[in-house]
Formats: structure tokens, C-alpha cells, sequence
């Protein structure tokens, strides 16, 4: 392209040149002409044209020996001479021009113009009739004198002009950006090398098409094509701006997405003479966009809508709804779903509820919303539907789940669901009611024995007791909301040296009456209704502060804090308990998290990177009830864990059930023999403590050392090592292990 710029370029500048020059010669009255020194007529006179009586086009560009009769060898001579010489020199040369011989004396000179302006040299012919040659040259030379700073000057506004001309041209081809500028029909005239790559032509074959045959904007489903930016803004005047558009290329039958703008081009006196269009392909940065929106509105497992969006959908329909067009929320739960995960394993659950989603969608519209909100919990929002309509499509749903029978490996599993239904005939309903009388409803249909679809009735909610864990969602809420959450401490004890280790960190309620809620009540609807995430960064904040304050009083303080299993490789958490320790710069080592078996094994390669990004902060690790699992054994040595705490239900009756004592004491030896420390709880008298010591055991935990108090216990002179120091004569023990010197 820019070889073809370049003879343009020259073009142009020996045409400017041209018509200058011509301009100048036509104010001499005698015959002249311009000729290069091969003898080519570079430019003739008015006078020139009417002594021949010929056009311009028939002498310019024309040799001059085809107007003279005289020997290519006698003409040679005086161009040669008339190059050199500034002089005017006297040339004897027989004119004759269409078979009719013409009576001039002819003088020849060199033409005094800068020759870098035209890139050629030129010799300036004047001829006079023979009868009033005296006299006509000195004529000449003062029309020229008197006109040569006007030519020097134009010439060097040329050269000026030029120059701008051409470094605006490379610093074109410079751009990343694609850039098209047309003139005021759409008809390129410039297209640089970044257009032409995204349009998939030349750009010397992109000259002088229109803009239209390179490209268009699509839109809609159906793809129509519509007009271009640029001839939008040529026709309207103003200015175009589109952030995101589709494009298609005629020429490359490509598709790019693209962000575009387009000016007009105007004239001095405000014409549009053209427009200039900028784009940028960002088609990667949109699929990349594409597919974070989706990441972040749907669930990775079964790629229907998660909660967040779930909710804005509610919202958005409840806005919408009223008598004339109501709307219906469905609440489904699998039935058995806890079954197939511990018989099959967590594949085979995720597998089934990809399985029970397709059946599910098969049957909506697309104006439905699906949702999973839960492990194994759905929701369905179904715009414009009423009772009638939406049972009815419930109750399909729920004979085609139960005619499915899921295979994995050998086993072969019924599923079956229970739903809950609510229909909504007012404006003013909120989300939070909308989700609380599907749920109820849900749960009454589950409760009835499942495989089963129960409308929502007022009457619901005064069915009976179990009912009210319902009534804690808003309760854990406020809770949230206004701090009336707050931190219990239970302290564990080196069961070897009988010296406090740390405290394990419990969280309590009190509700609206001010009434303390037992954490067995609050916590499970917690995790039901998705709030445990913020319960636990609650919790990990506190702590942390706690920790932070005991330290500024010149006391170092150790905790261990419980994360749910629905919290468990949420990076959300993560994020925020590696903000939380910088913010209140507390010691390494201050803090182990406890995350139960279950919880890591469902999720095992999520369980294992989430502890290992903890341990990157100096944390600690505790597998918390330990045996209660199906694989505790299998996984154990894969975990990165510090500390494995043996599940209360075999320490409780370890006096009086021998297959409790060798549990605690398997546990115990394949934990040491994997380099871990092993903590039991629900530890209540010093007998149980005394067996501890004997087959090990590092810490203990329970009421034996006193119930969780609002404090941590810190003063050495409390009944801890008393209580702890039972007779236990000739009782070879290991060496205390010491956690306060365990690496990071």
C-alpha cells in the first residue's frame, strides 16, 4: 500500500506543479513552452496553443521532435546546452506542425525552479515570430523574475502540505485501531492496514468501494443488516458511537463483534465532504464478558440460573405482577437425593442432578425461570401462569422425574420430588414472602411422606411446630443486620501437660424478643436458605478481632473456628479472611479453621485447595468429626491438615464400648503415623481423660473443663489442670506435642 501512496503522492505533486507552472506561462504573450531534457513537452502556453492550433492534450506529454523538421542529433545538442546555461541561447530550429512550416526563432535556457519541488529539470523554449524577436526575451525575464518568489512560495506551501500529508499517512498505518474514511457518498478513500485486515481485502482494492460492500451491522435474531455508523452520520450530520455491535464482512464472511465510532467531515464552510469511521474488534473481549455474565448468573454444575439470579428474576416478575397477570413460584427437593450420595458417591449426585434438570427443562418455556439455589433444591418462576396452569405443569414434571430410574455403576436409584407452590396476585408482594410460602409449602409436601406437590394455604403456617424454623430466615437476617450474633469460647486442653492449648470458637443468637436461639436451630436454616456464608464471614471477622484485641493487651490468643460445609472453597470467604488478617495484623498460627469430613470429602479437590490457600496465610487445619464419614480412612493421608478431631459419638460411651475405644485408638495411630495431632471431644470426667492419655491423645475438649463461657479462659490458676491431672501411675507417655512451635 504504501508504494501505491507513493506514486500518488508524485502524481499529485508534479499535477500541483503543473498547473502552478501553467498559471505563470499564460501571462506571457509569446510562444513558450516547457520541455524535460529528454525533449518531452512538459507544459505549452495559451499562445503556444493557438500558433500550433492545437489542444493541450495534443502537445503536452508529446515529443518535441514531432513539431520540428530537425535530426533527432541537431536537437540534442541545444537541449544539452539549454540545460546548463541560465543564459538564454539561440537554437536554429525548423518548426513545422501538421505539414505547415512556421517562421520562429526559438531561444533556450534552463527553467530557474528548485527541481527537488517536481523531481524533474526542466528548459524553458521561447519562440517569436522573426519579424519582433528584439526585445521579447528581457521580457520575459522580468515576467519571471516578478513571478518567481510567488512560485517559490507556493511551492514551498506545497512541500509543507506534503509532508503533513505523509506523516499523517504513516502514523495511520501506526494505529492498532481499524480506520475508513469515505467521502460524503460512503466511497473510500482511505482505509489503513488494520481495517483491511479485520475487512479481509487489500486496502489498495478497498479504495473506492463503499462502505456498504465491506461490511454491515446485524441485528436481531433474524440477522438483518442494517446501515453502517458511517453512513448513519453522514446522513444525520452528528456524531455515532456504539460500544458493542455485530458486524458482518461481505468480503472475509466473517462475523466480529466491534466497537465503533464515526464522525462527518466538513468543509470550511460547514459541508459535509465526508466522514471518518474507528473500530475495534473486541470480539475475545466479549465472549469473554459472555461467559463471566454467565459464570456469574448460573450454576456450574447444571448450567440453570443460581440464586443471584434467581432473585433479581423474582424481583423483576413481582413488579409486574397482579390479579389480571399472576405469577407462579415453585419450590422443588429431591427426595432421596442424600441416598445416591452416600451409597454412588458425590459423582454420581452431581450426575443425577444434571440428569433431573434436563427432564425438568424439557418441559418449561422459555419465558420460565430455572433455578438451582441449593444442593439439592430448584426453583421455578413461571411469569403469566396461574394455580391452575402451573399445577398442572407441576404434576407433569413430577410423574416424569418419577418415571426415571438413574443408573450409576451397578446401583439403580428411584428419584422422586417434593414441591412446594405459590401463586402471586398482588403487586405489592415481596420476594422474601413469595420464597418463604413456596418453602413452607415445600416442606409440608416433603413432610407428607414426598412425591408430592402441596399449594401454599394461609393455614400452613400454624400447621405445627416444625413450621417455625421458618419464622428464624428474617430472624438470622436481623441478626445479621443489627449484631446479634455473639462469640462463645470452650477451651482445649494439652491433655499431656494439662496446660490450656485453645479455644474453640462457638457462635450464639438472641432474636428480636432478646431470647437466646440454640445454634442446632439457627444454623440448619441457615444453610437451607443460603445465609451461612455471611454467618461465617460474621463469625471469622469477630474472631479475628478478638484475637487482635487480646494481643494489643499483651495477650496471645489461639482460636478455632468452624466453617460450614456450604462456605467450604467459597473464595468470597477466602478473600475476606486474608483481608481480615492483614487489616488486624495478627500473629501466624492465632487461628485454626475446622471444616467436618463431610464437607470434604463431598468436595474433595475443593475442600483440598481451599485448606491449602488457608495454610498460604499461616492458618491451621482441624478435620472436625472425624469417623463420622463413609471414607475417613481413604482420604485422610490426602488431606493437608494439622489437626484431626475425633468425632464426639465414639469418645461419649469409649468407658463401656470396647469398638469405641478401638475406633479412637485406629484413629489416633494412622493420624500420628500421617504426622497429625488428634483433638477428642465431648470429653465429661477425668476417667475418659485418663484413657485418653494412655492411648495418646494429644487435646481434649468438653464440659469436664466447664461449659463455653461469653470469655476465653486465660488465668493459669484456674481448675483446668487439676481437673486434668488424674492418677495415672507408671503410664509410659509421649512428649507433649507442642503446638505453639508447629511450622507454618
Amino acid at each position: 500500500m504504501m508504494t501505491v501512496l507513493a506514486s500518488n503522492i508524485l502524481q499529485a505533486r508534479l499535477g500541483m506543479a503543473k498547473r502552478t507552472i501553467k498559471r505563470l506561462i499564460n501571462t506571457i504573450p509569446e510562444i513558450f513552452l516547457l520541455v524535460d531534457t529528454r525533449g518531452c513537452i512538459f507544459a505549452a502556453n495559451r499562445a503556444a496553443l493557438r500558433a500550433f492550433n492545437l489542444s493541450a492534450s495534443q502537445i503536452e506529454g508529446h515529443q518535441l521532435e514531432e513539431f520540428l523538421d530537425t535530426e533527432e542529433t541537431d536537437l540534442s545538442a541545444p537541449l544539452r546546452q539549454g540545460a546548463r546555461s541560465s543564459i538564454p541561447t539561440y537554437a536554429k530550429l525548423d518548426w513545422q506542425v501538421n505539414s505547415k512550416h512556421i517562421d520562429l526563432r526559438t531561444s533556450l535556457s534552463r527553467f530557474e525552479v528548485d527541481d527537488a519541488d517536481i523531481g524533474i529539470s526542466l528548459i524553458a523554449m521561447h519562440c517569436t515570430r522573426t519579424s519582433d524577436f528584439s526585445g521579447q526575451f528581457s521580457l520575459l525575464n522580468r515576467e519571471l523574475e516578478n513571478n518567481k518568489q510567488t512560485l517559490i512560495r507556493l511551492m514551498e506551501s506545497k512541500r509543507v502540505i506534503e509532508y503533513e500529508h505523509q506523516r499523517s499517512m504513516i502514523t495511520l498505518q501506526s494505529i492498532a485501531d481499524a480506520v475508513i474514511t469515505t467521502d460524503r457518498l460512503g466511497f473510500i478513500e482511505v482505509c489503513n492496514d488494520a481495517a483491511a485486515a479485520i475487512a479481509g481485502v487489500q486496502p489498495e482494492k478497498a479504495l473506492q468501494m463503499h462502505v456498504s460492500e465491506l461490511f454491515g451491522l446485524i441485528e436481531g435474531s433474524y440477522e438483518t443488516l442494517v446501515q453502517t455508523p458511517l453512513e448513519a452520520c453522514i446522513k444525520s450530520g452528528e456524531a455515532v458511537l456504539l460500544h458493542e455491535a455485530r458486524a458482518l464482512f461481505h468480503k472475509s464472511k466473517s462475523e466480529h463483534v466491534i466497537s465503533v465510532s464515526a464522525s462527518p467531515i466538513r468543509s470550511t464552510f460547514d459541508r459535509i465532504v465526508g466522514a471518518v469511521m474507528v473500530f475495534r474488534d473486541i470480539s475475545e473481549v466479549h465472549k469473554t464478558r459472555s461467559r463471566l455474565k454467565f459464570l456469574a448468573e448460573h450454576d456450574l454444575l447444571t448450567g440453570v440460573a443460581n440464586r443471584h439470579q434467581f432473585n433479581t428474576v423474582l424481583a423483576e416478575v413481582l413488579e409486574t405482577t397482579s390479579e389480571e397477570r399472576p405469577s407462579t413460584l415453585i419450590f422443588f427437593d429431591m427426595d432421596l437425593f442424600k441416598v445416591v450420595n452416600d451409597t454412588a458417591g458425590h459423582q454420581a449426585g452431581d450426575e443425577l442432578l444434571r440428569e433431573v434438570t434436563r427432564l425438568i427443562r424439557s418441559r418449561l418455556r422459555s419465558s420460565d425461570l430455572f433455578a438451582r439455589v441449593g444442593g439439592d433444591e430448584f426453583t421455578l418462576i413461571l411469569p403469566d401462569t396461574n394455580q391452575e396452569a402451573a399445577y398442572g405443569l407441576c404434576r407433569q414434571i413430577l410423574q416424569l422425574v418419577k418415571r426415571f430410574i438413574f443408573r450409576w455403576d451397578e446401583h439403580s436409584f428411584d428419584v422422586t420430588l417434593s414441591a412446594g407452590l405459590t401463586t402471586i396476585a398482588e403487586s405489592n408482594y415481596s420476594s422474601s414472602e413469595a420464597i418463604r410460602q413456596a418453602d413452607v409449602a415445600c416442606y409440608v409436601a416433603k413432610r407428607n411422606g414426598g412425591n408430592q406437590l402441596h399449594c401454599f394455604a394461609p393455614e400452613d403456617t400454624k400447621s405445627g411446630t416444625d413450621l417455625t424454623e421458618y419464622n428464624l430466615i428474617s430472624e438470622i437476617r436481623r441478626a445479621l443486620d443489627h449484631n446479634n450474633f455473639y462469640l462463645n469460647f470452650q477451651p482445649l486442653v494439652d491433655l499431656q501437660t494439662g496446660e490450656l492449648a485453645y479455644h474453640e470458637v462457638l457462635v450464639r443468637m438472641r432474636d428480636s424478643a432478646n431470647n437466646i436461639v440454640a445454634p442446632g436451630k439457627f444454623i440448619p436454616v441457615a444453610e437451607r436458605t443460603g445465609l451461612m456464608l455471611d454467618l461465617d464471614i460474621w463469625v471469622v471477622t469477630h474472631a479475628i478481632k478478638c484475637v487482635s484485641d487480646y494481643r494489643d493487651r499483651g495477650i496471645e490468643l489461639k482460636l478455632s473456628i468452624n466453617l460450614s460445609g456450604r462456605s467450604v472453597g467459597n473464595s468470597a470467604l477466602l478473600d475476606h479472611i486474608e483481608d481480615a488478617i492483614e487489616r488486624y495484623e495478627i500473629p501466624k498460627n492465632s487461628l485454626i479453621f475446622e471444616i467436618t469430613e463431610t464437607a470434604a470429602i463431598e468436595n474433595f479437590d475443593t475442600a483440598v485447595e481451599f485448606v491449602t490457600n488457608l495454610r498460604k496465610l499461616g492458618c491451621l487445619i482441624s478435620l472436625d468429626d472425624f469417623g463420622a464419614g463413609f471414607s475417613s480412612f481413604r482420604y485422610l493421608k490426602k488431606l493437608p491438615v494439622e489437626f484431626v478431631k475425633i468425632d464426639g459419638s465414639f469418645v461419649t460411651h469409649i468407658l463401656r464400648d470396647r469398638s469405641d475405644e478401638a475406633m479412637v485408638r485406629a484413629i489416633h495411630q494412622i493420624a500420628k503415623s500421617l504426622g497429625k495431632f488428634t483433638v477428642a471431644e465431648f470429653i465429661e470426667d477425668a476417667e475418659v481423660v485418663a484413657l485418653l492419655q494412655e492411648i495418646g491423645i494429644d487435646y481434649g475438649q468438653g464440659f469436664h473443663w466447664g461449659q463455653p463461657s461469653a470469655e476465653p479462659q486465660l488465668l493459669p490458676d484456674t481448675s483446668i489442670a487439676k481437673r486434668t491431672a488424674v492418677t495415672t501411675p507408671n503410664v509410659e507417655m509421649e512428649p507433649s506435642p507442642a503446638l505453639l512451635a508447629k511450622p507454618n
